[in-house]
């Protein structure tokens, strides 16, 4: 079983793209988490149904396209309070994300903020992979470098994912 961590020791993590966790019906607008489980490989499987209304469940997920289909109230909100914990953000992580040219709504999102911002931002990306070519990492390093106006906030890391939770957070500026 799944325990909600402490609000006050929680970090937020925001799923601009939706989450294989999440289920949801498009009859009564429920939505069902599932922490622990990968609850769209099921549903492909065995089409579940709404516990509340017996509707089909489907999965919010939104792919990083040029076209997206925004119009889910739940990822709205998400988008929402998203944009609101940013306005006075100092340092944002960005794990396992490549920054796609194609990912228009999270550069406008982050734009706003960039401009709007009265305090010095610092960034870290930690994507990185032992698979991954360093022709790769370079690219996606350039993605962020040619997005923010102030070159010197950026810090790639060539950390994962993994490495990245095993060291905390609070040694992301000596990694």
């Amino acid at each position: 079983y799944w325990v909600r961590p402490n609000p006050e020791q929680a970090i937020k993590l925001f799923q601009l793209h939706g989450s294989f966790n999440w289920l949801y019906c498009p009859v009564c607008l429920n939505l069902r988490l599932t922490p622990k489980v990968k609850s769209v490989s099921k549903i492909l499987i065995v089409p579940q149904k709404c516990e509340i209304c017996s509707g089909s469940l489907t999965y919010i997920i939104i792919p990083p396209t040029f076209f997206k289909v925004m119009s889910n109230h739940y990822l709205r909100q998400v988008w929402f309070d998203a944009e609101k914990s940013l306005r006075n953000i100092k340092k944002i992580y960005f794990c396992g994300y490549s920054f796609p040219d194609a990912d228009i709504h999270i550069k406008y999102l982050l734009k706003r903020i960039e401009l709007s911002l009265q305090n010095d931002l610092e960034i870290y990306i930690i994507n990185w992979a032992e698979n991954k070519k360093e022709h790769q990492a370079e690219l996606e390093k350039e993605r962020y470098l040619r997005f923010f106006k102030d070159k010197d906030i950026i810090h790639y890391k060539k950390l994962s994912f993994q490495d990245f939770c095993k060291r905390g957070i609070e040694n992301a500026g000596d990694f």
